[in-house]
């Protein structure tokens, strides 16, 4: 859904995270990490673009922290896999 949103808002972006969420998937073979993986990117983004106004910065790390607290419960899955 939010990366809906963002290919309507910002087109170039969403493409962006679109090839990041792929290149995640590909390699780990889990939506989760790929989503946050895209996020994560796209909050950096933003917070390092001095070009940008910066309610597009607040807005953006909002978004990534909103994906990352939606995927609390797959992060400790993942998490206590790895242990």
């Amino acid at each position: 859904t939010s990366l809906g949103v963002i290919l309507v808002a910002q087109p170039e972006i969403g493409v962006s995270l679109l090839v990041i969420w792929l290149i995640s998937y590909y390699l780990w073979k889990i939506s989760a990490i790929a989503a946050i993986n895209a996020f994560v990117a796209y909050g950096l983004w933003h917070i390092f673009s001095s070009s940008l106004p910066a309610i597009w910065r607040v807005g953006a790390f909002c978004v990534s922290l909103l994906v990352i607290i939606r995927h609390k419960q797959n992060i400790k899955q993942l998490i206590g896999k790895s242990l």
